[in-house]
């Protein structure tokens, strides 16, 4: 069953883009933190999230090394990641 991320929470300032985002909020009220999504995703779960023009976009993790994994929206070819416009909390 995919996850609905719904909404984001921004926690590092030094990062760009979707770095910064520490973690997520679900459709069922539950708050997960960005390396546990991570770990999940790369377990096989999927996350998505409806954009702006209420498409669903499936989210993937980016691995850059141990120390910078991340979520983005999956074949993304915009410069600005759509994850982002989502209600903070």
């Amino acid at each position: 069953m995919p996850f609905q991320i719904t909404h984001i929470k921004l926690g590092n300032i030094k990062e760009h883009g979707t770095k910064q985002i520490s973690q997520v909020k679900l459709s069922n009220n539950i708050i997960e933190s960005t390396n546990l999504v991570v770990l999940y995703i790369d377990a096989g779960m999927k996350y998505y999230y409806v954009g702006p023009d209420e498409i669903k976009y499936n989210v993937e993790t980016a691995h850059f090394d141990n120390q910078n994994t991340y979520i983005r929206t999956a074949n993304n070819i915009n410069v600005l990641d759509n994850l982002l416009n989502l209600p903070k909390f």
